[in-house]
């Protein structure tokens, strides 16, 4: 939000001058994201797959600018990353790019 302060300075013999000076109120990352559902489940067939779209993911947040931007992480217990035939682009989309047995 802005604010627009109308300012006057006086001297002691009457002369003054006039200024409009706006200030800016800068967000704070006060809001955690929030996905759009409580829970999301996909179902893909077995079988072999190049960047094959599964679903998206989505979620939201109330901050404004950088503060509200998303990025979405698959976090994983495995230890070798490589091996995941599953990830998730920038938009939110669960991408399959490999063998699914």
């Amino acid at each position: 939000s802005e604010f627009r302060l109308n300012i006057t300075a006086t001297d002691a013999g009457g002369l003054s001058t006039f200024i409009v000076a706006p200030v800016f109120v800068n967000d704070i990352n006060d809001n955690a994201p929030v996905f759009e559902k409580p829970s999301y489940e996909f179902r893909i067939a077995e079988g072999s797959y190049e960047d094959y779209v599964v679903g998206q993911i989505s979620a939201t947040d109330a901050d404004f600018g950088e503060n509200g931007n998303i990025t979405y992480t698959i976090l994983q217990k495995r230890e070798d990353f490589s091996q995941m035939p599953l990830s998730i682009k920038k938009d939110g989309s669960l991408i399959v790019h490999g063998e699914l047995d």
